[in-house]
């Protein structure tokens, strides 16, 4: 068991979770483990992003990614 307060970086890893409606509970159960006062930092593909010019990019590159692009949580 921790003691004191760490930092969570999933960076690229939920795209691998593909059930949407259980990626929040993974995070959710990643974060109920930990001290208080731990932080989380994710990256995620969504689809409320405004990309501007390089939308069709970041689509393609996304595209080719194993899991789904997410709306934001409630």
């Amino acid at each position: 068991m921790l003691g004191r307060p760490v930092a969570v970086m999933t960076l690229g890893i939920l795209d691998f979770v593909l059930d949407t409606d259980g990626v929040h509970d993974t995070v959710r159960r990643i974060m109920t483990a930990l001290p208080s006062g731990s932080c989380l930092a994710l990256t995620h593909p969504t689809t409320d992003a405004d990309l501007g010019g390089e939308g069709d990019v970041s689509r393609a590159q996304w595209r080719a990614r194993p899991g789904p692009a997410r709306t934001p949580s409630p």
